[in-house]
Parts: structure tokens; C-alpha cells; sequence
């Protein structure tokens, strides 16, 4: 029976893309001569690059943020403060409306309705976790979450099991009565089968649902998450 789902944040709860586009429009107004689709674009590049770095282990999760923000602001020439400057303007700037994706407070209402617990777990990249919470806030969603944990708080970056742990721990639940609900193949899904959590994958390129009774579920929209949890129960 599940008694606690943790949910990722960006490209589950939150549009990273969206995001994106608030942060290069700042950008291109105040700090570097590009247009706002030229700079959303470094931004992707830089953040996939990121990501395969991490994969590789040539980046600590200690260094995630700082590493980060300076292999970006050298990308665009200018400095790490005048970049962290542009991410809390767009933070300041960002419509809360269209920040959180379509149904995902209908689901989060639905879920605490049913008595389930939640947390979320999220990794961290260009900014600290302390945005990432204000922009949660801002889209009325945080208040549904009991606890969060964070990469750049917690020490550990999913897929690391140990990120996983911290769920466990913190509700005093075993890990086969959690699921993890997210958007990465490797950080979410694989990261919570290996830790013993039920997966639920938000997975657009599938065209087809998978479903493996009790452990792994694999869907296309955030809107099928509540009938999937609510059938574990």
C-alpha cells in the first residue's frame, strides 16, 4: 500500500522550458547582446552538456550549482553575479500560471484529499534549491508538499539511492510503500527502481503506457498520476 509519493519538480510539476524563456528574455534586455531564442538555446546546450558531465562523475553534487553557473555566465561573457542577477529577476518576473503545468494542482489536491503524503525530491543545476521553492510558492503548490529535499541540501543528486533514502527516513515508511513520480528516465524512474520505490514515469516519448503491477508505471500526462496512486492504496 503506498502511503507517501515524492515528486520531482522541473518537466513534472514546473515548465523548465518556460523558465528558460523568462531567464533569456532577462538576459537579453539587461546583460548580453543575443536574442532570447539564441540564449534559450546555450542555455539547453550548456544544460544538456551539464547533465552528461554529472553522468560521467566529472562533477560533484557539492559543485553542481557553482560549476554550473560559471561554465554558463562564461558561455555569455559576462559574470556569475550578473547571471544569478538575471535568474532572480526572471524569478521575480515569471507568471506563476503558466510556470505550473496544466492539471498538476488538480492532481496535488486530489492526492492529499485521499490522505496520501507527499514530499518532493529534486536535483539542482543552475540556481539553488532556495528558488526553485520561491517559484513553488509562488504557484500555490508548495503548501501541498510536507517536506522537500533538494540536492544541494541533502548532498546527494538522484539517481542516487541515497537521495531516495532520505523519503524513507524522513517519513519512516519503507521504501516499497513510497512512489516517485518525475520526468527523467535515469534520475526518477531508474533511480527509484534501484531504490526499491514503486516508478511512476512522465514520459512523453512513449506513445504507450507501461505498466508493471506494483512497480513500475510508465504514463504520458501528470493527470493519469492520482488513478495510478490511488490504485495502491
Amino acid at each position: 500500500m503506498i502511503e507517501v509519493v515524492s515528486f520531482d519538480v522541473w518537466n513534472t510539476l514546473l515548465d523548465l522550458q518556460y523558465f528558460y524563456e523568462v531567464i533569456g528574455e532577462v538576459l537579453s534586455r539587461k546583460f548580453v547582446k543575443m536574442s532570447q531564442d539564441k540564449i534559450v538555446e546555450k542555455i539547453r546546450e550548456k544544460h544538456n552538456l551539464l547533465k552528461k558531465l554529472k553522468i560521467e562523475g566529472k562533477v560533484e553534487d557539492s559543485d553542481i550549482v557553482e560549476y554550473s553557473l560559471k561554465e554558463l555566465s562564461k558561455g555569455f561573457g559576462i559574470t556569475v553575479e550578473d547571471l544569478t542577477s538575471a535568474i532572480n529577476t526572471a524569478m521575480d518576473e515569471v507568471d506563476p500560471n503558466r510556470l505550473v503545468i496544466g492539471g498538476v494542482r488538480t492532481v496535488l489536491e486530489r492526492l492529499r484529499v485521499s490522505g496520501v503524503k507527499m514530499g518532493i525530491l529534486g536535483n539542482v543545476l543552475f540556481w539553488h534549491s532556495g528558488v526553485t521553492k520561491n517559484l513553488l510558492m509562488r504557484g500555490d503548490i508548495l503548501k501541498f508538499f510536507q517536506v522537500s529535499f533538494f540536492a544541494d541540501e541533502i548532498g546527494f543528486s538522484k539517481p542516487d539511492p541515497r537521495a531516495f533514502a532520505k523519503v524513507s527516513e524522513t517519513f519512516n515508511v519503507a521504501p516499497d510503500k513510497i512512489a516517485h513520480v518525475g520526468d527523467s528516465l535515469r534520475e526518477d524512474v531508474g533511480g527509484a527502481l534501484i531504490s526499491g520505490l514503486v516508478a511512476v514515469g512522465i514520459l512523453k516519448e512513449f506513445k504507450e503506457n507501461v505498466r508493471i503491477e506494483g512497480q513500475l508505471y510508465i504514463v504520458n500526462s501528470i493527470a493519469e498520476v492520482p488513478e495510478i496512486i490511488l490504485s495502491l492504496r
